[in-house]
């Protein structure tokens, strides 16, 4: 059903789409799928509902990094290049030009050269952050090593000097931290002491460099005349920025918030980081084909509880799946133990005739059992509970 408000149609369609994305909050999203059922900081679940809305209206492209040479980083190696290859061909890596790239780095560079204090606050505000700690700990399981890999080094050579002078550390110690960040081995190691010394002077040039890169993002962008979405953690302090996610917290629809908790809780049932991506992934596609011919299906509702029926309804109409594989392995079993069990039951001469007859019936039984065993996984109350904010989920 659906129940429009105003001119509120959703985000991310026509002149209203964000432009740019920044890789940090697809990290996030995967991070969301990694952690599954645990506690979930705000962070992850605000960046992850959020993402998931845009990519239900339009294709994203990742803000580019100012390395001009980005490697390759297998899915078995990343859950952020696994998350990235399932939603191909609905995610864009943009490569910039030489001159173009050197262009956004001289603009950041010569911007922080003039404002240190304003990145050493921004940074000295994200660390006290609540979410801070826990982001901090997830990012390094999942993101360090692929990070490392894919730009050469856990932050940028070009802005050691202004990283020096932010987190008050030589110029010469983070050149050399720079090159034990370049070798796989000493970050597994660094990994392995995440409460060292020297893993807290990595990691604060770590995410230094990374509000840096926002800053570079943002020249990008305000050269293509785009917007950005940034990770909350680069909204902190008085950073220059295009700033996107404001505008998009205002255009959500409430049920377009009540789907995105549908699909999002639905793929923390599968049991592996892979299989949730997977199902996220999947399940995106199917409501964006969906979405391209009931446009309006998402629109505003005048109550939560109406939103909560549109978004509930939708999932429905669209055979979106709400289970995990696990479901399915399930009711084929329960409909291969039927037919099986017919099967035995016609085996000898004396029920040859009646063999057919009993075939038949048992083949109907199966297909009965399969769908009561889904129905029961896909229950309108079960469905509402996965309606809620991500991370309150109703079994």
């Amino acid at each position: 059903m659906s129940h429009a408000r105003g001119d509120r149609r959703g985000i991310g369609v026509g002149r209203d789409a964000p432009g740019f994305i920044d890789a940090a909050s697809l990290e996030e999203v995967a991070i969301y799928l990694w952690q599954g059922r645990k506690s979930l900081y705000r962070w992850s679940k605000d960046t992850a509902h959020i993402v998931t809305i845009m990519l239900l209206h339009d294709d994203v492209k990742v803000s580019p990094a100012p390395q001009e040479t980005i490697r390759a980083v297998s899915s078995t190696e990343s859950l952020e290049s696994l998350l990235v290859s399932s939603l191909s061909p609905s995610i864009h890596i943009v490569a910039p030009s030489h001159d173009v790239r050197r262009e956004c780095l001289r603009k950041s560079l010569k911007w922080a050269g003039e404002n240190p204090n304003k990145v050493r606050d921004a940074l000295v505000s994200v660390e006290n952050s609540d979410d801070f700690e826990e982001w901090r700990e997830s990012d390094l399981q999942l993101s360090w090593g692929a990070h490392a890999k894919r730009h050469g080094g856990l932050f940028e050579e070009e802005y050691i000097p202004i990283i020096s002078s932010v987190i008050g550390c030589s110029e010469a110690n983070l050149r050399s931290l720079l090159k034990k960040s370049r070798r796989s081995n000493e970050v597994a190691r660094l990994l392995r002491a995440t409460q060292s010394t020297e893993c807290g002077e990595m990691y604060r040039a770590y995410l230094a460099s990374a509000l840096l890169r926002g800053v570079y993002h943002h020249y990008y962008a305000q050269g293509e005349g785009l917007r950005v979405f940034h990770h909350p953690f680069r909204m902190y302090g008085s950073l220059p920025k295009l700033r996107t996610n404001d505008r998009v917290e205002d255009k959500r629809t409430n049920t377009e918030v009540a789907f995105a908790s549908i699909l999002l809780n639905s793929s923390l049932q599968e049991r592996t980081a892979a299989r949730r991506v997977s199902l996220w992934a999947e399940s995106l596609g199917a409501s964006r084909e969906c979405l391209r011919s009931s446009p309006g299906l998402l629109a505003d509702c005048p109550t939560p509880d109406a939103a909560i029926d549109s978004a509930v309804a939708a999932a429905r109409r669209w055979n979106i799946r709400t289970h995990s594989k696990g479901i399915d392995l399930a009711a084929d079993i329960l409909a291969q133990i039927v037919v099986t069990g017919a099967l035995a039951f016609t085996v000898g001469p004396f029920w040859a005739s009646a063999g057919g007859v009993v075939w038949g019936i048992a083949n109907q039984r199966a297909n009965v059992a399969g769908r009561v065993v889904r129905a029961v996984a896909n229950r309108e109350a079960r469905l509402r509970g996965f309606a809620l904010p991500p991370g309150r989920i109703i079994q």
